[in-house]
């Protein structure tokens, strides 16, 4: 934005989608999975009813609940730094929109990053222990950006915040990985719908903190909070979460044998 305007960065995001969607075009078609169906197909209705189907799915299976608690500690995380981002770059940092712009683009860097080197560290590091690496990691790393003192510990911070936020796929799949494959998308749904709602007051309730307390302290906050949940999921009573017939895939591939992907559940 200090560059050029801040409609010519409209313009580029608005690009980016566009790119998003020819790819989605060029993905392979002619494959759909059995749904089962509703004789209300009234929009709002079967919404409803795609709703209320996923909260009982969810009850019946409640063992998916803490991955999805977890991916809301990092959805926060996010609301956080959007929201609170450009007052902690103008009245705390003091760096200008420069600045700001620079802070936000160095944790679009670290997600770049992170997509890249997660892959990787997952041929070291088993599932489980990435995991809870990633959530403690991320944490530390909201903590390190709250206590910036200058333009360049602020892009550090940020950057592996990006870097480490990363690890949230993990949990999606360990997730989807439990959840029956005719259900994904009335769970997904059901959990996406108490993320936005759960979003919404993040930010309602943030513009009215910013007011009473400083950047700095809700930042803090939140990092705290993350350590917190990466100690609770690093208990051993939720390690059954986790997919430990994964962990065996690096030496599987080694050995030039094909991993076996276990059977979904049926109902």
């Amino acid at each position: 934005m200090a560059l050029s305007s801040p409609g010519a960065v409209m313009a580029l995001n608005a690009l980016s989608y566009l790119i998003s969607a020819i790819c989605v075009l060029k993905m392979r078609r002619g494959m759909s999975m059995p749904q089962a169906r509703t004789q209300d197909s009234a929009g709002t209705r079967k919404l409803l009813t795609d709703l209320q189907e996923g909260v009982a799915y969810i009850q019946q299976r409640p063992t998916i609940v803490p991955l999805y608690l977890v991916l809301l500690s990092f959805t926060m995380t996010i609301a956080m730094l959007n929201v609170l981002l450009a007052a902690f770059a103008k009245d705390v940092l003091k760096v200008g929109a420069a600045g700001f712009g620079s802070i936000h683009a160095s944790f679009a860097a670290g997600a770049i990053v992170g997509c890249l080197l997660l892959p990787i560290l997952r041929y070291w590091i088993d599932e489980r222990r990435l995991m809870i690496l990633g959530v403690a990691a991320t944490g530390m790393c909201v903590l390190l950006f709250a206590l910036s003192q200058n333009l360049w510990m602020a892009m550090m911070g940020h950057f592996l915040i990006g870097v480490f936020i990363e690890t949230r796929v993990f949990y999606t799949t360990s997730a989807q990985r439990i959840v029956d494959l005719r259900y994904q998308g009335r769970v997904y749904a059901t959990f996406a719908t108490f993320f936005s709602l759960i979003t919404l007051l993040i930010y309602l309730g943030m513009g009215l903190l910013q007011g009473v307390l400083s950047q700095r302290y809700l930042y803090g906050f939140q990092g705290v909070l993350l350590l917190l949940v990466a100690f609770l999921v690093a208990r051993p009573s939720l390690s059954r979460l986790f997919p430990k017939d994964r962990e065996q895939a690096p030496s599987l591939r080694k050995q030039g044998r094909k991993e076996e992907i276990p059977s979904l559940p049926r109902r």
